[in-house]
């Protein structure tokens, strides 16, 4: 699929099935002029695979349908369904357009977390008014830019947890984690947790430096793991600088299958190697008992 619309550029895709209807959560950046990025949509009147039977983009707009964010920029639109109950979470940067306003770590506003509910129907029309979820309050999240983005949906039985990716998305990018339960408000800050620390960064995996921006699935064959699309940016022979690796490097994706800790939380940084034996999976305990 192509969209050939001038001058415009798009960024973090997303296809989500709404109702059984095919959308595309993007963002669109007007002439390259990153301070007018806004959330849209596409949907799919037809097949998928056909250019012509994509409509967009439609602007996301709030309950008043006025625009999602006027006095900034809103972008990584992600969606989910939670007891029937359809939700939308995105990052919010607020920019002053009349001057040049920048905080203590030299951007103009922060990037926080919102969340709302929105229309099964037309998942572009709010029905509740945004609420902040998660700013850039812990040193992992501000360590470029004060800047938290990309959430992304994961539940594992009663426990949900929303995926936060912080600070700039060079080398220092880093992954964090809000949890909820089943059955709270979510529209609620108070009904979130978040872990203080990051569950990915740049020291997670060798080789793989500015962890961030996923998603989770489930596995196609068995239905029943869960798996982590991420992007990084590898360790390129010759290049000895982090910063000259993220000036060099791309970023590159990566799949990994997400393990599950004794208290219920998600360990988003080991591979193959580090899964049990199949061999060992049984013990045999043989107890005596002395006279």
């Amino acid at each position: 699929m192509c969209f050939d619309i001038t001058h415009t550029s798009f960024c973090a895709q997303e296809i989500h099935f709404v109702n059984n209807v095919p959308y595309i959560f993007t963002s669109l950046c007007p002439c390259g002029d990153w301070t007018n990025v806004q959330s849209v949509l596409f949907k799919c009147n037809g097949e998928i695979g056909n250019p012509s039977d994509w409509e967009g983009p439609i602007y996301v707009v709030k309950k008043n349908g006025r625009r999602l964010m006027e006095s900034g920029i809103s972008l990584d639109m992600t969606y989910f369904v939670i007891d029937g109950v359809h939700y939308v979470s995105w990052s919010n940067r607020e920019i002053n357009q009349e001057r040049d306003v920048r905080n203590e770590n030299g951007t103009n506003g922060t990037a926080d977390i919102y969340i709302a509910t929105t229309n099964g129907e037309k998942p572009w029309q709010l029905t509740s008014d945004p609420v902040c979820l998660s700013r850039a309050d812990y040193g992992w999240s501000r360590l470029e830019v004060d800047v938290e983005e990309g959430t992304y949906m994961l539940r594992h039985g009663d426990d949900l947890f929303l995926s936060i990716s912080g600070t700039g998305c060079s080398v220092v990018y880093c992954l964090g984690l809000l949890h909820a339960k089943y059955g709270s408000d979510l529209l609620d800050p108070a009904s979130w947790d978040k872990v203080p620390y990051p569950l990915l960064n740049r020291e997670s995996v060798p080789g793989q430096y500015g962890p961030g921006h996923n998603n989770f699935f489930k596995d196609p064959e068995n239905g029943v793991d869960d798996w982590m699309a991420l992007l990084y940016r590898p360790l390129a022979e010759g290049v000895e600088a982090l910063y000259d690796m993220q000036r060099i490097n791309p970023r590159n994706a990566a799949l990994r299958r997400v393990h599950w800790n004794a208290n219920g939380y998600p360990n988003l940084e080991m591979y193959p190697e580090h899964d049990l034996n199949p061999e060992r999976r049984k013990v045999n305990l043989t107890v005596q008992v002395g006279a």
